[in-house]
């Protein structure tokens, strides 16, 4: 099928597109919302995958995500930045098409950009080795989430997108923690707001920190977390969508960040956990959220 001519994106053949293809976002974006919402759900099973990859003894993350990499994320048919010349090690990143909408994912954890150190609870052990590995592992996937969002919206721009559909799992725009809980997504930040700014179509942005429901424009005018990002991108909308935080549960030992756990066996799954309330009412919030976009 030939790729559709780029067009002007405030053509009145541009609005008719995205009028006619809204309907394909609208449910790519509930599909995208109802995944993260689903995720308390999974966590044990992902963090059973990963004991399985460790032989069931804490190891640190990088080691993790070899193993997760290797069998849980292999590539699918959707594209991965497997592909992308600097960016193999990082197949997680992925990339697909649904109407005619762009839809990425971007490997952006919480915790500052993971820059919070490894290995600080009581009785545990860090090692110059762990220090310098953790910050390599930083810089290179940062390096490659900004490439991969360059990436994607080089490829909406080819094909005329009527938008872009984001999920990270980090918060970039959590005012709660200030300026310096975020400095680690600067980088990527400014990268993400020269492209949105650049697009000039609407952009959606999913994230599952800090777990509590959000629909913001984080960009529209300059954001304090951010005072050297001065490029506004008013076409960017977050959606938080909601977690552990309104569900009446906490964090088990289990389901911790593997650099938060002690030495030793992985504890099984607490089972007892309050299970998510209906997410219906936050899919029909998007949906008029998306609508507006």
């Amino acid at each position: 099928m030939p790729i559709p001519a780029q067009r002007t994106p405030n053509s009145r053949s541009d609005a008719t597109a995205f009028s006619n293809r809204g309907a394909g976002l609208r449910s790519s974006a509930v599909l995208v919302l109802v995944a993260l919402a689903l995720l308390p759900l999974v966590g044990c099973r992902i963090s059973r995958v990963g004991a399985r990859c460790t032989g069931g003894v804490a190891r640190d993350p990088t080691h993790v995500l070899t193993c997760l990499r290797g069998r849980w994320l292999a590539p699918r048919v959707v594209t991965s930045s497997a592909s992308t010349p600097g960016s193999g090690a990082f197949q997680e990143n992925l990339r697909w098409e649904d109407q005619g909408v762009v839809l990425s994912t971007v490997h952006l954890p919480g915790s500052n950009n993971d820059t919070i150190p490894w290995f600080t609870a009581p009785g545990q052990i860090s090692t110059p080795a762990l220090v310098a590995a953790q910050s390599a592992e930083v810089k290179q996937r940062s390096a490659a989430a900004s490439r991969w969002l360059n990436v994607a919206f080089d490829r909406a721009a080819m094909m005329g997108a009527p938008a872009v559909v984001l999920s990270t799992q980090a918060d970039m725009f959590n005012t709660a923690v200030g300026p310096r809980g975020v400095s680690g997504y600067a980088s990527v930040v400014s990268t993400l707001a020269s492209r949105v700014a650049a697009f000039d179509r609407p952009v959606l942005l999913m994230t599952g920190d800090p777990h509590v429901f959000r629909v913001t424009t984080p960009l529209a005018t300059t954001n304090d977390l951010y005072p050297a990002v001065t490029t506004r991108a008013p076409r960017l909308t977050q959606v938080v969508v909601e977690g552990e935080q309104t569900t009446g549960g906490s964090k088990s030992p289990s389901t911790r960040e593997p650099h938060n756990r002690s030495a030793g066996p992985i504890a099984p799954c607490d089972r007892d956990r309050t299970p998510p309330r209906s997410v219906a009412p936050r899919v029909s919030t998007v949906m008029n959220a998306v609508q507006l976009l």
